[in-house]
């Protein structure tokens, strides 16, 4: 499966919200943070973009959606709506197995082992062997204010295009904690290979804007938690 970080619009703001819940998702510096100071640790991000829609599964978790946030509202008022056509026993069922899928996805307090994943790794098999292209869920590491979502490689392959690549090194010095941009490069038509050049060089192609040069993790969790 590819697994990857999303936001429903695009904005240079949304790219860095990305970012960080990638960030949150796979260093495995914050997979053990607790105030560990004077740390960093390598990463490579790249940004896709969507040339064919693909059909997925949202993953809808009633308590852990941050309030107002428009983009999980958006899947919860539509999946009550839906709830409303179905005879009461039905939606009731609905709703209790939506529950416990969800729970499953956004386990907190993972310590990574593999049994944890075995519920939430067979629903998206079943889903993608009935032509489900993927699944969209909360981040449970960036506490639901990102968005994941699993990709069967058949549908990567033919509806995403890489359009950029970037290094960056991810620093931890007491309680501050950023992203700091190294290489990148922007990648035409797929072209392969390509090359990674210093930030400070790189000009955006589209509006001759230098890129940022780096960000400030926003959702990160209280000492003691994982």
């Amino acid at each position: 499966m590819f697994y990857a970080a999303v936001v429903p619009d695009v904005n240079e703001t949304d790219y860095n919200d990305m970012r960080v819940t990638a960030t949150l998702e796979v260093a495995n510096t914050l997979r053990k943070y607790s105030r560990i100071s004077d740390t960093s640790e390598r990463l490579t991000f790249s940004r896709w973009e969507v040339i064919e829609n693909i059909p997925v599964i949202v993953v809808c978790q009633f308590g852990s959606f941050v309030v107002g946030d428009n983009f999980a509202s958006t899947f919860i008022e539509h999946y009550r709506a839906e709830l409303l056509k179905l005879p009461h026993n039905l939606a009731q069922k609905s709703h209790y197995m939506t529950g416990f899928i969800a729970d499953e996805f956004t386990k907190d307090n993972i310590l990574s082992k593999q049994e944890e994943y075995y519920i939430s790794a067979a629903f998206t098999e079943l889903c993608v062997t009935k032509g489900i292209g993927g699944i969209l869920y909360p981040s449970s590491r960036a506490d639901c204010k990102g968005f994941n979502v699993a990709i069967h490689p058949d549908y990567v392959d033919r509806c995403l295009r890489l359009k950029a690549v970037r290094e960056a090194t991810l620093q931890i010095n007491d309680d501050d904690i950023n992203i700091l941009y190294d290489t990148m490069c922007w990648v035409e038509n797929d072209a392969v290979p390509f090359e990674l050049t210093p930030v400070k060089d790189v000009i955006h192609p589209r509006n001759d804007v230098t890129t940022a040069h780096s960000i400030n993790l926003k959702f990160v969790r209280e000492e003691g938690q994982q």
